[in-house]
Parts: C-alpha cells; sequence; structure tokens
C-alpha cells in the first residue's frame, strides 16, 4: 500500500514541476551545463573553466558523473530536453528516500501509529521538499544516507 501511496506523490510531484519548470544558477546551473557537456561526449579541453570548478569543488565529480549517465540516456532516447529526466530521477530519489526512512523506522520502533506519524513526518519534509526540484547533491546525499541506515542490523531497545 505505502508504495502505491508514494508512486501517486511521485506522479503528483513530476507534474507540478512540469508546471513550474525552471534551470538553476549558480553550482546547481554549472553542474547542468557540464554534465550536458560530458553527456554529449565532448568531455574536458585544457583552459576549459570546468577544470576550475572541479579543482574548487572536487566533491562534485561523483554528481557529474550522474548526471551525465541520465542525461546521456536521455539523449538515446532521442530527448531534446535532458534536465528534466535529471529532475525526475531527484523526484524519485527523494522519494525511495522518504520510504526507507520510514521503512526504518518500522524496522526500529515496531510501532503501527509511529510508523504512521513517521511517514507523516517523512513526506513533509523529505517527500514533498522543493529541493527534489533541483538535481543537486543534497538530493541524491539523502538516498545514499538512507541506503547506509536501512542497512544497519536491527537495535532494538532492551
Amino acid at each position: 500500500m505505502l508504495w502505491m501511496v508514494q508512486i501517486v506523490f511521485v506522479m503528483m510531484q513530476i507534474w507540478i514541476f512540469s508546471r513550474i519548470y525552471f534551470h538553476s544558477d549558480w553550482d546547481c546551473g554549472t553542474m547542468d551545463h557540464v554534465s550536458e557537456v560530458v553527456a554529449s561526449g565532448s568531455g574536458f579541453r585544457v583552459g576549459d573553466s570546468f577544470i576550475d570548478y572541479f579543482s574548487r569543488f572536487p566533491n562534485n565529480m561523483f554528481l557529474l558523473g550522474i548526471l551525465s549517465m541520465i542525461k546521456s540516456i536521455g539523449m538515446k532516447c532521442g530527448l531534446t530536453d535532458v534536465y528534466m529526466p535529471t529532475v525526475i530521477v531527484s523526484i524519485i530519489c527523494m522519494n525511495v528516500s522518504a520510504v526507507l526512512g520510514v521503512l526504518s523506522a518500522r524496522r526500529l520502533l515496531a510501532d503501527r501509529d509511529i510508523t504512521v506519524l513517521v511517514y507523516v513526518l517523512m513526506q513533509i519534509l523529505v517527500g514533498w521538499n522543493a529541493w527534489e526540484f533541483i538535481p543537486y547533491t543534497d538530493v541524491f546525499s539523502v538516498l545514499f544516507l538512507s541506503l547506509i541506515h536501512i542497512s544497519e542490523p536491527t537495535r532494538h531497545a532492551q
């Protein structure tokens, strides 16, 4: 049941984003541009401003790989706007993170009422967070943290 509700939420979020569509600037805009260059096969050249950017922010190289793969797949599928798939993957990542948070709570607490409360809180704080519309490090890091947490062995209070 939880997954069905979550799929409906994801569809609603994609619909909402398609109505408020925008490209972000700053680091997000740089990552958007560079990942599209890499996805198109152009790569880096000596003297590119990208090299300076990544020498200052090397932590974004992993994100570059993720965004470039998503955009490359979009290009191979014939999409002209390859930004939208990155946002859709961001939305899915945040929603999977919310579900993993709920599953962690259910496993750790074994209380149905608290699990429902955690689900509502996760939807408000994670699942319907405006940041999910910007494919950047925050969105993808939440998923990895959720995966790490759910993979830990269960610890019950004595």
